[in-house]
């Protein structure tokens, strides 16, 4: 458990959670080795998992239909990949992902960690908001992708959130955003 704990402390979306918090998300969290040539997901296939690298590399192909510009990453130990599954109204995946060489990672089912953070919906917001700004700032995702993300419902969320699934855009999302990265103990700089 230490050692998954470790990991995820060092992946953007997890950073600043609480040590109790980063216990429960590992509790979610499971192993899974790969070969060389492995496919982890296909474009389309049912975005159910986060992952994070533990060992290895995974070429991560985002496919032109995913409405993100198509890219070809290179995912190595603590990148975080898999983020359709946190994403609202999501049904398929929008990349293919490739193991280049033997590969561990820990998978975490999206709608277990959603209702996990959503016991602590502040911290949720900054988990899911940390995931927004790796969306757009690693993987060069517009921004209506990073505004699907999901957030855990909170009273104190902004109007334009609480409304229309749980989405907000334009200026809404940018406010949110930035309190809460203005709130954040180690923002993302």
């Amino acid at each position: 458990m230490d050692q998954i704990s470790a990991l995820l402390r060092r992946t953007m979306p997890f950073q600043t959670v609480s040590d109790e918090l980063l216990q429960g998300i590992a509790k979610l969290a499971r192993w899974k080795s790969y070969a060389r040539g492995d496919v982890i997901y296909d474009v389309g296939d049912s975005p159910d998992d986060i992952y994070v690298m533990s060992s290895g590399s995974v070429s991560h192909a985002l496919a032109p239909e995913s409405g993100v510009e198509p890219q070809d990453k290179i995912m190595r130990s603590g990148d975080v990949f898999g983020w359709a599954a946190v994403l609202e109204g999501q049904r398929g995946r929008m990349a293919k992902t490739v193991c280049l060489e033997r590969t561990e990672t820990i998978q975490i089912d999206g709608d277990e960690l959603m209702k996990l953070i959503e016991q602590s919906p502040a911290t949720g917001d900054v988990i899911m908001s940390r995931f927004a700004t790796m969306i757009t700032r690693e993987f060069s995702a517009p921004a209506q992708v990073a505004a699907r993300v999901k957030h855990p419902h909170s009273a104190d969320k902004p109007a334009a959130q609480q409304g229309g699934g749980g989405v907000a855009t334009g200026w809404a999302l940018i406010s949110f955003r930035l309190g809460q990265w203005l709130k954040s103990p180690q923002p993302y700089l």
